[in-house]
């Protein structure tokens, strides 16, 4: 009988051990799953970060030597990052420079244990890879009429490097674009101030509430840069307005837009500038 109680106290002991073991594993590799999604994400991002800056510079500059800046202050932000230590981003690779860019970002850093460390291991690192490109959309005319038209996208419109919206059309115009709130209702906000290209500005005086915008007189493609006006900041926009004006004429004041006499064979084209998305390595 004591014999057989002893070979049971044995056998819970050696379970009791082996259990306990497994459970210290199983905590350090849900910690170091958990480590490295975060990496990925930082990683996505940083590479959707940089493939936007390439693509806001000209095709000569579109090179990994640009990006050293950039790497250099990810390098050091991440560096100290909760959970991490030496993080370093130790591959670009860029493909379609003189269009729109592709990249390739692999980063290494290590992510430390919790009871591994008291058997030797008390570091794991973690490399991960991923691939960004840039593109351009053209915005669905959703609604026309005599005096407008109405462009919307299926994703938002962010601030990113460089000019963000190139508008074609033929014909005088002013701009607007438009955000929908949690009530699907959309406020519009004027960004002709919003390009470099030749405007002239009217002070509109039909509503409520004065405001000044910008008549756009260039003839061709206009881009609008959604963060080149001092005095305001547009983001997360989904709807692009435009109305057709004539703005030849030599007044400075205006009680509503100045309609367009004449209209142009074809409607504006929107297009949206450097968007950005994570592609799979196939695509890369």
């Amino acid at each position: 009988m004591k014999k057989s109680k002893g070979s049971i106290t044995l056998t819970v002991f050696i379970f009791l051990i082996a259990f306990s073991v497994f459970c210290i594993c199983a905590i350090d590799a849900g910690y170091i799953v958990a480590a490295r999604y975060k990496a990925q994400k930082i990683t996505e991002t940083t590479a959707l970060y940089m493939v936007s800056v390439l693509n806001s510079k000209p095709a000569e500059e579109r090179t990994a030597k640009t990006l050293q800046d950039i790497k250099d202050g990810l390098e050091d932000l991440y560096s100290d990052f909760s959970g991490y230590s030496g993080f370093k981003i130790s591959g670009i690779q860029i493909k379609n420079e003189t269009t729109n860019p592709k990249i390739k970002i692999v980063t290494e850093t290590y992510t430390p244990t919790m009871f591994l460390r008291y058997v030797g291991i008390g570091l794991i690192k973690i490399i991960q890879t991923s691939y960004a490109k840039s593109y351009e959309e053209t915005m669905q005319l959703v609604k026309s009429d005599p005096d407008s038209y109405t462009y919307k996208t299926g994703d938002i419109i962010t601030d990113k490097n460089g000019n963000d919206i190139k508008v074609d059309y033929s014909g005088d115009y002013f701009i607007f674009a438009g955000l929908e709130d949690f009530d699907k209702q959309i406020h519009w906000a004027q960004i002709g101030s919003m390009t470099k290209d030749n405007k002239k500005t009217y002070h509109i005086s039909n509503t409520a509430l004065n405001y000044k915008a910008q008549c756009i007189l260039n003839k061709g493609g206009t881009f609008f840069d959604l963060s080149s006006d001092p005095d305001k900041t547009i983001g997360l926009v989904k709807y692009i307005k435009i109305y057709k004006a004539d703005c030849t004429d030599n007044k400075d004041n205006s009680a509503d837009l100045p309609q367009a006499e004449i209209t142009p064979s074809s409607d504006p084209v929107v297009t949206i500038l450097n968007s950005v998305k994570l592609i799979k390595r196939n695509d890369f």
